[in-house]
Order: C-alpha cells, then sequence, then structure tokens
C-alpha cells in the first residue's frame, strides 16, 4: 500500500492562532509559510483522536497532514472512526484509484463551537459557492499564484447555466442537496451535486455528474470524482478534513499533473473555507 504523508508537490496550510492573524492565501502560499501547531495542543489531539505519532509530527511542525494513497487504500487520517468507515465504504464503492487526504486543525475561542450562530455560520460558509469563482492556489510547478475556477455558481438543476444565489439557511437542516456549475482551469467546465450532512459535525460531499477533462483527454467518466469535507468542532478547535477520489478513466502518463491538481484542490478549499469563517 502507498502512504506518503506529504502530498506530491505540498502547498502550505493556512493556520488559524487567531482571527486577526489570518493571512492572505497567496502570501502564505507564496512565501512557504508554516504554522506549526503548539506542543500541547498536539498532545490533547493525539489524546483525544489516538492520533499515529506521524499525523502529530506533521501537525506539529506544518499545522497539517496529509496523504496520498493509490487503489489499495484501507485507511482513512479522518479521526472519527464512525464518518471514516462510512467515507472510507463510499470511496470503495466508487472503485476509487487514487485518494489524496488532509487534515487541519483550526484552533477557536473555547466554547464559540457550541454556539449555534457560530455552527451556522460554518454551515452557510459551505454554501458560498460562487465565492469559489477566481479562487486561488499555489503552482509548485510555475512557482507562482493561479487561479483554480474561472467561474463557479449554484444552479437549479444539472442541465441549467443560469446562475443562482448562494442558498442561506436560517437554521442547520439534517439533510440538503444543491447542483453546482463551475469552470475549472485544470478540468473544464462540469456540474456536480452537492450533498449536505448534519450530524453535530459538517459533512459536505461533492460528485462530478459530467466527465471531466484535462485538456483535450477525458480523464474521471461523469460520477467517478467525489470530493469531500468535514468539519468536526471541538471545544477549543475545528478539525477540516477534506478528501479526493477518483476512479480514473486513464492517465496516460498525465499522473504527475493529474495528482497535484487534486492536492491543490484540497488546499485551495481550505483556504477558501477559512477566509468566508472569519
Amino acid at each position: 500500500m502507498k502512504h506518503i504523508y506529504a502530498v506530491l508537490q505540498p502547498l502550505p496550510a493556512l493556520f488559524l492562532l487567531a482571527s486577526s492573524l489570518l493571512l492572505p492565501a497567496a502570501n502564505l502560499a507564496a512565501q512557504n509559510v508554516k504554522r506549526p501547531l503548539p506542543p500541547d495542543l498536539v498532545v490533547k489531539l493525539r489524546l483525544r483522536y489516538s492520533l499515529s505519532g506521524e499525523i502529530c509530527a506533521s501537525l506539529r511542525e506544518k499545522g497539517e497532514a496529509s496523504r496520498f494513497q493509490d487503489s489499495t487504500f484501507s485507511s482513512l487520517i479522518l479521526p472519527d472512526p464512525q464518518l471514516a468507515m462510512s467515507l472510507l465504504a463510499d470511496m470503495k464503492k466508487l472503485s476509487a484509484v487514487l485518494l489524496v487526504e488532509a487534515l487541519f486543525v483550526i484552533p477557536v475561542e473555547e466554547g464559540i463551537t457550541s454556539q449555534e450562530k457560530f455552527r451556522l455560520n460554518i454551515y452557510n460558509v459551505l454554501h458560498k459557492i460562487n465565492t469559489m469563482k477566481g479562487l486561488q492556489y499555489y503552482s509548485a510547478t510555475n512557482n507562482k499564484m493561479q487561479t483554480m475556477f474561472n467561474d463557479s455558481y449554484v444552479i437549479a438543476n444539472p442541465d441549467s447555466r443560469t446562475p443562482l444565489p448562494n442558498p442561506i439557511a436560517q437554521s442547520i437542516p439534517a439533510r440538503d442537496t444543491i447542483y453546482v456549475y463551475q469552470d475549472d482551469t485544470r478540468f473544464g467546465e462540469n456540474t456536480y451535486e452537492a450533498s449536505y450532512r448534519y450530524t453535530g459535525s459538517f459533512h459536505l460531499s461533492m460528485k462530478n455528474l459530467t466527465t471531466m477533462y484535462y485538456g483535450i483527454v477525458p480523464i474521471v467518466g461523469a460520477q467517478k470524482m467525489r470530493m469531500d469535507i468535514i468539519i468536526l468542532p471541538a471545544d477549543d478547535h475545528l478539525l477540516f478534513y477534506s478528501c479526493i477520489g477518483a476512479d480514473a478513466l486513464t492517465f496516460f502518463g498525465l499522473e504527475k499533473r493529474a495528482l497535484p491538481s487534486f492536492s491543490n484542490r484540497i488546499y485551495a478549499l481550505f483556504s477558501w473555507f477559512m477566509q468566508n469563517l472569519f
């Protein structure tokens, strides 16, 4: 089994010590800034979530842990056994041949995660689809910031191209589904089904409804790629976990370019979440 605790082209994680210290994603990426976790917090996390030594070392050094696995994957770094088991089963059903995942820790003011207003804000942030337009990521290959999505918005159904406003909830439902259109600079124009679940934790799952292309080459068939974001609130921190799994139609030597594109997407989505949350 292939386990790599550093994404193929690692991007620096955004790490929040306090909301006033949050810097623009471009600055953090371009300067290759690390945001290590305080040792006492890492010890607390290890005891609470039974994290491995490798993950703790990565959190201590960089404020995040990431991993790539091939089709033989059998575990996730998501530190919630029940959610991890369910997500692992979903990825197996997808017949994913690659799995990229990352875990970030976001320290917050103690007690704030129990406030309904704060939780509702998290839920609505995950619906701010149109704010992904122009989302930037750092390309280690080109050594510069690049745009990930030329456009991004909610649509009424998979066949529509008429932009709708971002949904704004007044209370958190247990389940919800919307459709999303995105013009991706790497994978072209695609539509997605975005499903939301709330059980005290937040789970967003996006599945592609259209074939994804890398240039002119079809690389992932319809409903063969899914991206998940899971937010686990705790008393003084949030855990932000994301993974992308795909059953590729073909790579034809594109692995070295396609895999970092999936990795970049996770880091960019974390940046997007942070910028909208605070």
